[in-house]
């Protein structure tokens, strides 16, 4: 599978590498698409499955360190963890085609939230064709939200997203 970067704005060749914005939301109820368990290995070694946060709003973000994008959009997911993990929001980074130390890059950024590790399968299970890919998993377990690339209102979709999500789990 080819690899694309997504990047705000207009279309770039980087390294190879196709950007453009892209952006498909998908809003929740019965036509979202119910978001596939897997397995994967934090950085520390930590087993984590999707399933495992059934019942809490989760967001994916599938990521590479290689990737300009990817690694602007890793800041502003961890102030949206900051910002709502005691409201039991869940982010999760899921590192793809990568051959960097995922925790190095996690450090060098400041993101507090976990990296898994392996994501590759995962990524293709997922459909992800872009770098970065977010998506948004509701409590019911449904993919309620899907971005591709970074986007400088990134952050103000995601949360209008997580408060709609929230409020239905009140």
């Amino acid at each position: 599978m080819g690899w694309k970067i997504v990047t705000f704005g207009a279309i770039l060749v980087i390294g190879g590498c196709l950007t453009a914005a892209a952006l498909e939301l998908k809003p929740g109820g019965a036509s979202s698409t119910v978001a596939e368990d897997f397995q994967l290995q934090t950085t520390r070694g930590k087993s984590v499955r999707l399933s495992d946060y059934r019942g809490k709003v989760v967001v994916l973000d599938f990521w590479a360190s290689w990737c300009p994008p990817c690694r602007a959009a890793i800041p502003v997911l961890d102030r949206i963890y900051q910002e709502n993990k005691d409201r039991g929001v869940v982010v999760l980074g899921v590192n793809v085609k990568d051959d960097k130390d995922p925790a190095q890059t996690m450090s060098d950024l400041g993101a507090s939230y976990p990296a898994l590790v392996g994501g590759d399968a995962v990524a293709e299970r997922y459909g992800v064709e872009a770098l970065p890919t977010i998506l948004v998993v509701g409590p019911s377990g449904k993919i309620v939200y899907r971005e591709k690339g970074f986007t400088s209102i990134m952050e103000q979709r995601i949360g209008e997203v997580l408060e709609k999500e929230l409020a239905k789990a009140d």
